[in-house]
């Protein structure tokens, strides 16, 4: 096991009475009430946090924003009400409670601050957890003759779900960022490990493997890693472990327990329970914005008309910017073949603030000055770009052969904004690939005296102040920087054939094969190239499995890693 080289999580020997020295530190110590704090979950706008509290007699659910102040005390009465969980769309909060006399599943309303009961069984529930697009929610029950498993319920039709039935006990479900996948605890290897399955109960496997206790896992928002408390050093730690190779980092060190990790929607902050002066409170640990890679999905392409459809965003990564009185929520991925922006203006009554604009450092070298890898986009009554200068209007027309964006403001004064905003990149006009890492930085302006910006540190001229973003590769696929270049395919959008040229290093076999978003295979061809390394070859793809959506098109030698590879669209 190794330490993580991150030296904002180094919180070493720290005494669980003893308040440490903080100069330089970014931890926050939220609540600090003689009464026992814990369970931190955050909303999904990242502005507040649900907890549990005993500050009243009984356990109760709390609200508190992340800035601070008083607490709201969500629930009352002589019942104990732990375990909470957001409602993805921030309308409520989840929570388990005994309330009806056995622990059920609850739903507190907002703003109607109604109570409603989820599972109303005469078994036990608890450790509720929604996926992210509000479609199902899971919790751990032992309705079946008393053993605990992972249930599954969907929303709509409540139809449910057991999605494990080992004998051994399962619970503390935790679902991912993209829904596919649960982490839960498991004692089937005969002590308590973080185990991890798809979302419908197939290929559990176990993610540690240790005899201490190993508990609350809580996925980081990129999907890549499950961070979870565990007592293997004696007391409890806070943990990191990667879904794919199983490398461990220990994210913090001292002789107190810290339990309960969640992270922010945005994965700059860390909130979790420590009993540092004895009983327990919430803390936030933030991540130095420097120290931090956002991954930017892989999704469905998108109509760039400025409607924001139901549905159309979802698989995109959600941030905020913060504007004078309201948040404005922009999503991004992208469909393989160009970078995808959304940004809802919705409620911008004030029209002060209503165009948007995307900064793009192409080769993410973090300069303190603009640079000619620099991109400046800009969106109101015509589309502008720039490379290599900031505010360079001399590039603005309503249709551009490079990109594309929808104008959210007429001609004429009185023409109304426009709602919403999608922008659409290719990767070609940017000139880079799914391998790069590169820097962005959005913002909202009215062009002459206002910029809410996001990441909010970020300035307008340094790079070195922008976020750093790599993009989701293809299931099943791992690219890496310096590909070969030259496979083309055409059409893009393709309909039913699809011509493919490339080349080799080396005249030789070579196999072609198409995949889809969720990495299956769907063609593949395997050929000789030319004397001169040339391939040219074309796939019918009107009789096969594939529907309309985006493919990858993978080059490969036998017996070597992917030479190339070329990204389209089936409609």
């Amino acid at each position: 096991m190794k330490h993580c080289d991150t030296g904002y999580f180094a919180l070493l020997a720290w005494l669980a009475i003893t308040w440490p020295d903080l100069s330089g530190q970014s931890l926050v110590a939220l609540t600090s009430d003689i009464s026992n704090e814990y369970d931190p979950f955050w909303s999904p706008r990242g502005d507040s946090l649900s907890f549990t509290s005993d500050r009243s007699g009984h356990q109760h659910i709390y609200s508190m924003a992340v800035t601070g102040g008083r607490p709201n005390q969500l629930t009352s009465g002589s019942f104990e009400d732990i375990h909470s969980s957001w409602l993805p769309d921030g309308g409520g909060i989840a929570f388990s409670s005994n309330r009806s006399g056995n622990q059920d599943m609850w739903l507190f309303s907002l703003p109607g601050f109604t109570l409603t009961n989820l599972t109303n069984s005469p078994a036990n529930e608890e450790s509720i957890d929604y996926s992210r697009n509000g479609q199902f929610f899971c919790f751990n029950s032992n309705r079946s003759a008393g053993n605990w498993d992972i249930w599954k319920q969907l929303t709509g039709s409540g139809t449910l779900t057991r999605l494990t039935s080992h004998p051994a006990n399962d619970g503390e479900p935790s679902v991912s960022p993209d829904g596919s996948r649960i982490a839960f605890i498991s004692g089937r290897n005969n002590h308590i490990d973080i185990w991890v399955m798809n979302s419908d109960g197939t290929g559990a496997r176990a993610l540690t493997n240790d005899l201490s206790l190993d508990l609350m896992p809580c996925w980081h928002p990129s999907g890549d890693s499950i961070t979870f408390a565990s007592n293997r050093n004696g007391n409890f730690d806070l943990f990191s472990i990667s879904v794919e190779d199983q490398h461990l980092c220990q994210l913090t060190s001292s002789t107190a327990d810290e339990v309960y990790p969640s992270w922010s929607p945005d994965g700059r902050c860390l909130a979790y329970s420590a009993n540092y002066r004895g009983n327990e409170d919430i803390y936030l640990l933030l991540v130095p914005e420097e120290s931090l890679v956002y991954k930017i999905p892989c999704g469905q392409p998108v109509t760039v008309d400025g409607v924001m459809e139901k549905g159309e965003w979802d698989d995109g990564l959600l941030l905020q910017i913060q504007a004078p009185g309201r948040q404005i929520p922009l999503r991004v991925k992208h469909d393989g073949l160009a970078l995808l922006i959304g940004i809802d203006l919705k409620n911008n009554s004030s029209g002060i603030i209503r165009f948007p604009e995307l900064l793009i450092d192409t080769h993410h070298d973090r300069s303190s000055t603009w640079q000619p890898d620099d991109w400046w986009f800009h969106v109101s009554a015509t589309d502008c770009y720039s490379q290599g200068a900031y505010s360079d209007y001399s590039q603005c027309e309503t249709d551009h052969p490079g990109w594309d964006a929808v104008p959210n403001f007429g001609t004429s004064a009185s023409d109304p904004p426009i709602d919403s905003i999608e922008i659409r990149i290719p990767l070609e006009t940017l000139d880079i690939n799914l391998a790069d890492t590169i820097g962005m930085a959005f913002d909202v302006t009215n062009t002459f005296n206002a910029w809410e910006l996001w990441p909010p540190e970020a300035r307008l001229d340094q790079s070195a102040t922008w976020a750093a973003f790599c993009f989701e590769q293809p299931s099943g696929l791992t690219l890496s920087p310096g590909l070969s270049p030259g496979l083309t395919v055409f059409p893009n959008p393709a309909h039913e054939i699809l011509h493919v040229e490339g080349s080799l290093k080396y005249p030789g076999n070579y196999l072609l094969t198409i995949r889809n978003s969720t990495g299956s295979t769907v063609a593949e061809r395997t050929g000789v190239s030319g004397y001169d390394g040339k391939i040219r070859e074309s796939f019918n793809l009107s009789g096969s499995s594939a529907g309309s959506g985006w493919y990858v098109l993978v080059l490969s030698v036998p017996g070597e890693p992917v030479r190339s590879v070329a990204f389209f669209i089936l409609s």
